[in-house]
């Protein structure tokens, strides 16, 4: 998975996030992406279970209902850019392949390192 992707699926956990809980949202462009690299971002969310949505016949609509608890975890772990950046770069550092569990563990390894610094 292309760092895009890992970012843009962070975009739009970023946005269900400010969301009221139950509010139906029409997969519009997030974060600065198009429509399309939007689209292809909740198709990725939808298959990595990290969000609830239904897909138009012509693939070209999405509507997100929901997200999951595993999308819930993954937004906690990866709403501070700095700890999402510097998560990526330890990915990248270890020549681990980009995907969601990488970012997401590299993110809670930062945050355990972080948090036995503020003891």
């Amino acid at each position: 998975m292309p760092d895009f992707e890992v970012d843009i699926i962070r975009a739009i956990l970023l946005e269900l996030g400010e969301r009221p809980p139950g509010m139906r949202w029409a997969a519009t462009p997030v974060g600065g992406y198009t429509e399309d690299q939007t689209l292809n971002g909740v198709k990725a969310a939808m298959e990595e279970n990290l969000i609830v949505g239904m897909l138009s016949p012509s693939g070209k609509v999405a509507m997100v209902y929901r997200m999951t608890t595993k999308g819930a975890d993954f937004l906690e772990a990866a709403r501070h850019l700095g700890n999402w950046n510097r998560a990526k770069e330890l990915v990248r550092s270890k020549g681990k392949p980009m995907t969601l569990a990488s970012v997401t563990v590299a993110v809670a390894e930062l945050q355990a390192v972080e948090g036995s610094r503020s003891r």
